[in-house]
């Protein structure tokens, strides 16, 4: 193996057990680690210093399972950084959908994928405080079929999420929980997501 770029990749965060699923509910709720034995990932800080922050590069890949009615719910799922665990007080959206209305199909046993990176365009000092500004740009995926199922997967729905147009403030100085939350717009047992796996890597 090369060591052409100088730089190494590693695991910053891999969430240690799988999220509680979220159902019977429209209230926004957090759905990764949430509790003192299922810890959430706060972020270092700072995560680079100023000097070489400039084209730092995160990848931030999460998934699981849910399950739908056959009356087209919809849905809001993404990541949020906020200094509260838990909190929406002060959230700043990395990558998120908007309300995606699910197919007009009943799923009990899909799977979903989402997959973003987060690239540090720029760091400064304005307003008296410091401020990073950085690009994410990924993907949200659905499954209907999941379990390595035997069947055809179709219906897949593939989103877009992110700001790959323009840059999103954060403070570098500030301590960050980085928290994945959805909201139903329908309360059904049946609509049900879980997050099973979230992992943070750092690329460079």
């Amino acid at each position: 193996m090369s060591f052409f770029t100088g730089t190494v990749g590693e695991v910053i965060y891999n969430m240690p057990g799988a999220g509680t699923a979220y159902n019977t509910s429209t209230s926004a709720t957090v759905i990764s680690a949430n509790s003192a034995s299922n810890p959430p990932f706060q972020m270092p800080t700072p995560l680079w210093q100023p000097s070489y922050a400039s084209a730092r590069l995160l990848r931030i890949v999460a998934g699981g399972t849910y399950g739908t009615t056959v009356s087209t719910p919809t849905l809001i799922i993404g990541a949020y950084l906020d200094p509260t665990q838990n909190s929406t007080t002060s959230q700043i959206a990395l990558a998120k959908t908007g309300t995606y209305t699910m197919p007009a199909t009943a799923i009990t046993n899909g799977s979903w994928l989402m997959d973003f990176y987060v690239t540090v365009n720029q760091i400064g000092v304005g307003a008296g405080a410091y401020a990073t500004l950085v690009y994410t740009n990924g993907l949200l995926n659905f499954y209907p079929n999941g379990n390595n199922a035997a069947t055809v997967n179709t219906g897949n729905a593939t989103i877009g999420i992110g700001s790959p147009g323009a840059t999103i403030s954060i403070n570098p100085m500030a301590t960050y929980f980085l928290e994945l939350w959805a909201t139903w717009g329908t309360s059904s047992a049946s609509n049900t997501i879980q997050c099973t796996q979230f992992t943070v890597f750092g690329l460079n």
